[in-house]
C-alpha cells in the first residue's frame, strides 16, 4: 500500500508506528507543514481510506515525533514548541513553548517515560511523556547541537559541534 495524500511535501523526519497507525511529518522547507496519522494496512493508494487525521499548523518538519500510551509528541523546528496530541483523533492535549532561543533540528528521544529535546544552541529540555506538561529539567551544554541524541547501555550520547557528551551513571 502507499499514501500519497501530501505528495508535494517532503518527509524529512522519520515516520513512527504506534497503536496500529503511522505518524509522519512533512513540509516544503518553508512554512507549509503537515502531520498525518494513517491506519496501517490496505491495498493500493490508501490516502483517502486510511487517513485518520491531519494537522497543518504547529507541526514538525525536521524532528521525528515520539509516542507513548496513546499520545504523540513532537517539537516544532522553528518555534521550539513541544506539542502533545491524542493519537486516535489528533486533538491537541497541550502545547508549550520551550524557549531557549534556538531552532530544533534534533529529534526528541523517549527515555524511561521522559522526553529529551535539545535545541541548536545546546539547551536540553526534559519533560514527561504525559497528558500534562511539566518541565523537569533544563540544562545548557554551551555548545551547538544538530544531531539527534543516541541512547545505549543506560547512557545518553549527545554530539555537539565540538564534543561528544556521554551522560549517565559511571
Amino acid at each position: 500500500w502507499k499514501f500519497s495524500g501530501k505528495a508535494r511535501l517532503r518527509t524529512v523526519g522519520s515516520p513512527i508506528f504506534h497503536q496500529g497507525m503511522i505518524f509522519a511529518g512533512s513540509g516544503d522547507g518553508g512554512g507549509d507543514r503537515n502531520m498525518i496519522a494513517v491506519r496501517a494496512g490496505g491495498k493500493g493508494d490508501v490516502s483517502a481510506s486510511n487517513l485518520v487525521w491531519q494537522k497543518t499548523k504547529g507541526t514538525a518538519y525536521v524532528p521525528t515525533p515520539v509516542a507513548k500510551d496513546g499520545l504523540v509528541f513532537w517539537v516544532t523546528d522553528k518555534e521550539g514548541v513541544a506539542v502533545c496530541v491524542n493519537a486516535k483523533n489528533g486533538e491537541e492535549v497541550w502545547d508549550e513553548r520551550l524557549g531557549g532561543g534556538a531552532e530544533v533540528s534534533a529529534s526528541p528521544v523517549l527515555i524511561n517515560g521522559n522526553i529529551y529535546v535539545i535545541n541548536e544552541k545546546g539547551t536540553v529540555f526534559v519533560f514527561p511523556a504525559a497528558s500534562k506538561f511539566e518541565l523537569l529539567a533544563r540544562n545548557e551544554l554551551k555548545e551547538g547541537v544538530h544531531a539527534t541524541p543516541a541512547v545505549a547501555d543506560g547512557k545518553l550520547f549527545i554530539r555537539g559541534f565540538k564534543h561528544l557528551y556521554c551522560i549517565g551513571e559511571k
